[in-house]
């Protein structure tokens, strides 16, 4: 790309495709956000219609791997640019909002994930146990960035024009894959002459629960982790 004179990115501050498109969360409450669907009945001048419930942040317990397609900085890596943000990123458009029960009419949509780098030796990691699913980070929320601010904290890349059209946008990101990624940032400050460890954690805390094993009925799918 970068021998390509008239190269092309083009930034979205959120991205999501489906039914995810039409969700709404009716109750601050709710643990989940829904979709209403009008059901086509022969006979019957008025469809009747029917509210789906989605998946959210508490129905996801672990992420497949192979959606990470680059991490900045490598693991392992030494002298790192310090005023750089260390990054994850997926070959998945939407993955960082598929699952925020957040209504997509809302222009700062807050992803169901981000990245904390925190300093080496400042966390405590259990390794997974034959009870919680995935390993656990012991942190000090003093080390923990604002979640008020984590729709800043990601977007979605499309490697070329913006598809302004939704229709072509949706058609886009059924058959052109490969044009688009997804990022999150760890907004933390990174000091000089420190070694970091970078950890990708629920932003919610019903996701927190469920990456615990723990019981996670009846938590609003807003309420944050920490």
């Amino acid at each position: 790309m970068a021998d390509n004179p008239n190269a092309q990115l083009t930034f979205r501050s959120w991205l999501r495709r489906g039914l995810a498109t039409q969700q709404k969360l009716l109750n601050a409450n709710d643990p989940r956000a829904s979709v209403k669907i009008d059901v086509a009945i022969s006979g019957i001048a008025t469809p009747p219609s029917v509210t789906l419930a989605l998946f959210g942040p508490g129905d996801v317990k672990n992420l497949i791997l192979s959606s990470v397609i680059r991490t900045w900085p490598k693991a392992g890596a030494r002298n790192s640019e310090a005023n750089y943000f260390p990054l994850i990123e997926f070959d998945q458009a939407d993955l960082p909002w598929r699952y925020s029960p957040q209504t997509t009419r809302s222009n700062n949509i807050k992803p169901w994930l981000c990245v904390v780098a925190i300093p080496t030796g400042a966390a405590k990691v259990f390794n997974p146990s034959p009870g919680p699913p995935l390993a656990v980070v012991n942190v000090s929320a003093s080390l923990l960035p604002d979640l008020g601010e984590s729709d800043l904290w990601s977007h979605a890349q499309l490697h070329g024009p913006d598809i302004s059209d939704d229709q072509a946008l949706a058609q886009a990101l059924d058959n052109q894959a490969s044009y688009f990624s997804s990022r999150i940032l760890s907004l933390n400050i990174l000091s000089e002459e420190t070694e970091y460890t970078a950890y990708l954690v629920p932003t919610f805390e019903a996701g927190r629960l469920a990456g615990l094993g723990l019981d996670n009925t009846g938590v609003p799918g807003m309420k944050p982790a920490w």
